[in-house]
């Protein structure tokens, strides 16, 4: 940020120069001109080419989020607030976490009815709400689905559920 402050600062005081330099030698208004714009096409090919690497970097990362499986939570004990009980196993993926009850219910309206998921909404110890989308008592299983879930929402994780 800071170099391309002073970046601009120095396009300035070349331009600058250029003007005083232009005035003081009663150079042609087309010559001018002509300085400035090669000038201002310098600076916008720098710009486009720092976004396309910005770009490049930004959608690797998303890349290796989507790719990463191993998020795997520590175990919880919960208590089921919405959905049955039965739909849960061992290795389940959690599609969002809420403090807010409200916000909680609304999330899991929208992955039941709107993206058909058996949803289950829960609340830990911790007195989170969480929205389980899919439950395996096979950890493979429940990457795999994990992979594919993360591609529509990437906050996804697997959580195991605490045997009391």
């Amino acid at each position: 940020m800071l170099k391309r402050f002073l970046k601009q600062k120095i396009h300035l005081i070349a331009l600058l120069f250029l003007a005083i330099a232009g005035s003081s030698c009663k150079t042609h208004p087309e010559a001018f001109k002509l300085a400035h714009q090669t000038l201002r096409d310098k600076s916008e090919e720098k710009l486009l080419e720092q976004r396309g690497q910005t770009a490049t970097t930004m959608s690797s990362t998303i890349e290796q989020q989507l790719n990463d499986t191993t998020r795997v939570q520590p175990a919880e004990e919960w208590t089921v607030i919405l959905g049955k009980a039965s739909n849960l196993n061992q290795y389940n993926v959690v599609a969002g976490s809420f403090i807010n009850r409200t916000n909680a219910r609304s999330f899991y309206a929208r992955m039941e009815e709107d993206e058909g998921y058996p949803a289950v909404l829960i609340q830990n110890e911790s007195l989170m709400y969480r929205i389980i989308v899919a439950s395996y008592s096979d950890r493979d299983q429940a990457l795999n689905s994990l992979s594919i879930i993360r591609r529509q929402l990437p906050d996804a994780v697997i959580i195991l559920q605490n045997s009391k």
